[in-house]
């Protein structure tokens, strides 16, 4: 279910607005949504009632520095398309921002939210999608949560240029480790040519004995 604009305006926080009762109203429309709206971080069983807790953060930022929104990745499987976490990712992630959300909520350190939870999706989540979906921990197909769904399906893997796409540097770096190996082998021969080549002639000069 969708918020409306106005809801969120800057312009409408006056004061009837920072009431527990605003609060309470948002926290309920965000209950209403469907799970199939939900994203890869909300995906386990035991969340630790992370979707309040986030709704009740996000809320109280927005009324503090008088913003607009609180996150440039609101709660939703639209955040994480075209990701996937295997279980023990989603279980660490899971337990990371109830952590961080505990801090938060103790310390009140509201600017810190938003900080983490773009983290959360720029980086964190994209990188435990890699590690799931690339090789070498995939080979063929792993199981999985889809991200888009919030189901455990099981995906191909993905290919090479998805999961390396600087894959030119690889390139490159593979190239100078060959021509290094190339290199120190010829250089080993020579040096072995020519210790025999100097053994043989001592003994020639040396004649027999």
């Amino acid at each position: 279910m969708a918020l409306p604009k106005s809801f969120f305006a800057p312009r409408a926080l006056g004061p009837a607005s920072r009431s527990p009762a605003t609060l309470a109203l948002l926290l309920l429309l965000l209950a209403c949504e469907s799970p199939e709206t939900e994203g890869c971080i909300h995906c386990g069983l035991h969340s630790k009632n992370l979707k309040t807790r986030f709704a009740y953060l996000c809320a109280q930022y927005r009324e503090r520095y008088r913003q607009a929104n609180c996150t440039g990745y609101p709660w939703g499987r639209e955040s994480s398309l075209g990701l996937a976490l295997d279980d023990m990712s989603l279980d660490l992630l899971l337990e990371k921002t109830h952590r961080v959300f505990r801090v938060i909520e103790i310390n009140q350190s509201l600017t810190d939210f938003p900080k983490f939870w773009n983290w959360l999706h720029e980086v964190k989540i994209p990188e435990q999608s890699r590690e799931a979906l690339c090789p070498p921990a995939c080979q063929g197909s792993a199981l999985v949560w889809n991200c888009t769904t919030c189901r455990r399906v099981e995906l191909r893997c993905w290919d090479m240029k998805t999961c390396y796409p600087e894959g030119g540097g690889l390139e490159k770096i593979t190239r100078l480790i060959c021509s290094i190996s190339g290199s120190c082998l010829f250089l080993g021969i020579v040096s072995c040519a020519l210790e025999f080549w100097l053994r043989a002639n001592t003994r020639e000069e040396e004649g027999p004995v």
